[in-house]
C-alpha cells in the first residue's frame, strides 16, 4: 500500500510505499491513509513516486497525476565516511584476485566478492580504480580468485600494501591456474572470465562466468571486520 506523509515544516506530501501493512477495510492499493509529522525534525528518504501530487483537497484526499521516477533528499547526503564507518563493522570474507597478461602478473586482497548466480555460474568483484592490477585486469579479461583460509592473514596484508612488481610474488607459495596464478593452501580456488563492467564511482565491479571451481585444504575462512582479520 501507499503511505501519504505530509512534512508539515517543508509544506509538501509525498507517497511512501510500505509493505505488508493491512487498511482496515482490507484494500491495499486504492486507499490512502496521512501522517502529519508534527515533530518538524528532518525526515530523510529518497522518493520513487510514479505520481505527482499536484494538490491537497479539503477532506485531505490527494490528486495525482504520472510523472517520472523522481528523487527527494530531504537533508544532506550521506558521506563516504559515514558508510565506511558502518560498513566496517559488518564481517567480509577476504580473497586475493590475480591477474596474469603475458607474464605480467598482479594480485591484490579484495573482500568485495559475492556469487551473483547459479544460472549460469557468476561471480562478482568490486575493484578500485587507483589500484595497481586495475588496468591489468580490465586488460586481461581474465582473472583468479583465492579464497583465503584462516591462518593467511599475512598474504591478504602483504598484497593490500601493493609491493611493487619486482618483489610482488617474491616468497608467496604459489601454483599455476589456468588463467593467473593461484595462492597454495587457500580455502578454495575460482577462475573466472569477465562479462561486463559497471562503473560504480570511484570503483568498477565486474561481473565475471567461472570456468573453474576448486575446494583447498583449509578448513575456516579469512573474514575482516574493524580493521582485523578473524577466523570463522
Amino acid at each position: 500500500m501507499d503511505l501519504l506523509m505530509r512534512v508539515d515544516h517543508l509544506d509538501l506530501t509525498v507517497r511512501v510505499r510500505l509493505l505488508n501493512v493491512s487498511l482496515p477495510s482490507g484494500r491495499r492499493d486504492s486507499q490512502y491513509a496521512e501522517h502529519r509529522d508534527r515533530t518538524h525534525t528532518t525526515v530523510r528518504f529518497v522518493m520513487f513516486n510514479p505520481f505527482s501530487v499536484d494538490s491537497v483537497a479539503a477532506n485531505g484526499a490527494p490528486t495525482l497525476t504520472p510523472a517520472r521516477e523522481r528523487s527527494v533528499a530531504f537533508s544532506a547526503m550521506t558521506t563516504g565516511d559515514e558508510l565506511r564507518g558502518l560498513m566496517r563493522l559488518w564481517p567480509h570474507g577476504v580473497s586475493i584476485l590475480s591477474v596474469d597478461v603475458e607474464g605480467d602478473r598482479m594480485g591484490v586482497t579484495v573482500s568485495s566478492l559475492v556469487s551473483l548466480s547459479l544460472e549460469p555460474p557468476l561471480i562478482g568483484v568490486s575493484i578500485g580504480k587507483d589500484a595497481s592490477c586495475y588496468e591489468l585486469l580490465r586488460s586481461a579479461g581474465r582473472f583468479a580468485i583465492s579464497l583465503l583460509g584462516a591462518e593467511q592473514d599475512e598474504l591478504a596484508r602483504r598484497f593490500a600494501a601493493g609491493y611493487p612488481p619486482i618483489v610482488h610474488w617474491q616468497g608467496v607459495p604459489t601454483r599455476e591456474g589456468r588463467v593467473a596464478p593461484l595462492i597454495e593452501g587457500a580455502l578454495g580456488w575460482i577462475e573466472a572470465e569477465t562479462r561486463a563492467e559497471a562503473d560504480a564511482g570511484d570503483h568498477t565491479f565486474f561481473i565475471a562466468d567461472v570456468l573453474s571451481i576448486e575446494h583447498g585444504p583449509s578448513h575456516k575462512a579469512l573474514v575482516y571486520r574493524e580493521s582485523t582479520y578473524h577466523s570463522v
